[in-house]
């Protein structure tokens, strides 16, 4: 980032597998601060971006009990069964949409404040739902929601 480079940052891994189901997606961004603090030491812009179809591509199965998200925390690597075409791990053939949204352009600082971060942050989280409810419908998602937890 220091040398001027873009680097994408996507939500998702362990929290997120557990949580998005046929009725919901779920993305965890709410307590991940992270991004907004390197955004700031940067001086890089933050850009809202969201795949529609990514959490089709695969089918996947969960234990209702929750045993198989207890195991993916305590060893910080996801245990799923997942399955695509044939039953391989070979994903379907759905669309993906990628939407960007408008840049978040925001100053480089060497020591941002609590309370900077916390505004960028709460802009983000608020574009990212506003883009996934302003694209859902030409992906056919009219119904879907999202939650940001």
């Amino acid at each position: 980032l220091n040398a001027g480079h873009t680097v994408g940052v996507s939500t998702g891994g362990i929290a997120e597998i557990f949580q998005s189901n046929n009725d919901h997606e779920t993305i965890i961004l709410s307590s991940r601060r992270g991004v907004v603090r390197l955004a700031f030491l940067s001086g890089a812009a933050l850009v809202p971006c969201y795949l529609f179809g990514n959490s089709i591509a695969l089918s996947q199965w969960y234990d209702k009990g929750g045993f198989l998200e207890k195991w993916s925390r305590r060893l910080r690597v996801s245990i799923f069964v997942t399955w695509g075409r044939w039953y391989l791990p070979i994903p379907y053939r759905v669309p993906i949409l990628g939407v960007m949204g408008v840049p978040i352009f925001v100053e480089k600082t060497a020591s941002p404040s609590d309370e900077q971060i916390d505004a960028v942050h709460k802009e983000l989280i608020r574009r990212m739902q506003e883009l996934f409810d302003t694209h859902k419908h030409a992906y056919g998602w009219g119904d879907k929601k999202l939650i940001i937890k």
